[in-house]
């Protein structure tokens, strides 16, 4: 997750986002890290555009 960091702090625009069945299991720890903007199960991708919007505006966000 460091390299998440480097990312965030070269660019402040970067969105970290965690996809799949293991990120809709630890969701909440996940968001609790503050590493994370956007965690999404494998279902939940057709959300993403909406997810992201409300991420860009310093909204983390979890997938329904």
């Amino acid at each position: 997750m460091e390299q998440f960091n480097i990312q965030r702090r070269k660019r402040s625009d970067v969105i970290v986002g965690i996809l799949g069945c293991m990120a809709e299991r630890m969701k909440e720890a996940l968001l609790a890290t503050g590493k994370v903007d956007v965690v999404v199960g494998p279902d939940a991708y057709r959300s993403l555009p909406r997810l992201l919007e409300a991420a860009s505006a310093g909204c983390p966000q979890i997938a329904p």
